[in-house]
């Protein structure tokens, strides 16, 4: 097929105000269902009765595997996540869109008839509900891309419930006006692979400040914080006594309770170094705000790992890690060679944090604080007492000039 769209009779008017909408939507960033929603409207009113639409492209997320826009009248335009093991969705090679992959064919069509089979189960249920016609388009991104893989194509279907169908001027435009809108999506998702690829493996903080343009060497900031540094006990023997996948299990285990509890009490996730978390709650307008939500996932932290240990022993039961937890000013930039940097957190505060961990075993306490933390949150001795906090005295810390004391976190 000749994959060249020259523009319809009747782009002009209505028509082109829906090809305005979409190239306009691009440029400012609306999101896909506001662009989905209001490109509905103007094709409607540019004379094709449309019923349905539906946008899909695979993505390049660590949890989901495709997007789904879908709109309807009575609807209006829905945002649908998926994994193409979810079972609730359907299976995708029952679709027409997998048929069109597999033929290589960039257009599908079949006319809808209530009661009759038509090949693919969302046909079916489609023409149950009234749909008379159903057209499928997809939309390549490179030359050489069938499948979609890493969001390379956009797939897109249009149904009616016009009693004789789409006609032949309607199908004209949905072909031309799929360009436009394949161009729109082109750039949303790179923007979200690229987006989705840095939160993924440098968190939202970091990938955001580079997203930004903050890339040179050097770039960077000086801020307020209370760090947070967990190491697992016993990882060098674990992984000697168990084999990759089982150790692997355990591993991804301690990152869910740890790291898992950062992210949901509002701190970040900076680096994932072996088997050690480091960690971040900025303070902005209140240190005590910041120390509270750290000690939260403290606490948090080692619930999970108690229940963990309760639900799945096999797995929870080797697992244990120590926790430091410190406040003071870092640097937070850019440092490495010019080609290759890392966006991360420099300062003494953050080697005290990492000393301050290795001080659990031996003080017998799995989450030990550092004096500026419990006075931010306690004021003083006496407030950190009735708290609950233990004092475990002035220590050394290696590196470091003077004795810090150090407060042990009660937990489980």
């Amino acid at each position: 097929m000749d994959e060249r769209v020259i523009a319809p009779p009747a782009a002009s008017g209505p028509l082109l105000a829906a090809a305005e909408w979409v190239v306009r939507s691009g440029l400012e960033d609306r999101q896909l269902d506001e662009t989905l929603a209001g490109l509905a409207d103007r094709l409607i009113a540019a004379g094709i009765p449309l019923a349905r639409i539906q946008l899909g492209f695979r993505m390049l997320h660590p949890l989901f595997d495709f997007l789904l826009v879908t709109w309807t009248p009575e609807a209006g335009a829905v945002l649908t996540r998926g994994r193409s093991d979810d079972a609730s969705l359907g299976r995708f090679e029952t679709t027409p869109y997998y048929r069109m992959i597999q033929d290589r064919a960039a257009e599908f069509r079949r006319r809808l008839r209530r009661g009759a089979s038509h090949g693919f189960p969302i046909l079916d249920e489609l023409a149950a509900a009234g749909a008379t016609d159903y057209v499928a388009f997809l939309t390549r991104f490179d030359a050489t891309s069938t499948d979609g893989r890493g969001g390379s194509a956009m797939a897109s279907s249009w149904t009616t419930r016009a009693p004789d169908g789409f006609t032949d001027a309607a199908l004209a435009a949905l072909r031309w006006i799929v360009q436009p809108l394949g161009l729109t999506l082109k750039g949303f998702i790179k923007d979200q692979i690229a987006r989705t690829a840095l939160h993924t493996f440098h968190g939202p903080l970091v990938g955001n400040r580079i997203l930004d343009g903050a890339i040179k060497r050097g770039a960077g900031e000086r801020l307020r914080a209370v760090i947070w540094y967990s190491d697992l006990r016993n990882s060098t023997a674990l992984a000697d006594a168990l084999s990759t996948e089982d150790f692997l299990v355990l591993l991804n285990a301690y990152f869910d309770c740890a790291a898992g509890a950062i992210l949901d009490n509002g701190g970040q996730v900076l680096e994932i170094i072996g088997d050690a978390v480091l960690g971040m709650f900025p303070v902005g307008d209140s240190a005590p705000a910041a120390c509270a939500a750290a000690c939260r996932a403290a606490s948090d932290a080692h619930r999970r790992l108690a229940d963990l240990k309760r639900v799945d022993p096999a797995v929870g039961g080797p697992l244990a890690f120590g926790l430091g937890l410190h406040l003071g000013d870092v640097i937070f930039g850019n440092v490495g060679t010019d080609e290759r940097l890392a966006f991360g957190l420099v300062g003494g505060v953050v080697n005290e944090t990492a000393r301050i961990e290795t001080l659990t075993k031996r003080l017998g306490h799995p989450v030990l604080l550092a004096d500026p933390v419990a006075l931010a949150l306690h004021r003083d001795d006496a407030g950190c007492a009735a708290a609950g906090l233990v004092d475990c005295g002035p220590h050394a810390l290696r590196g470091v000039a003077d004795a810090l004391r150090l407060w042990a976190l009660p937990v489980g």
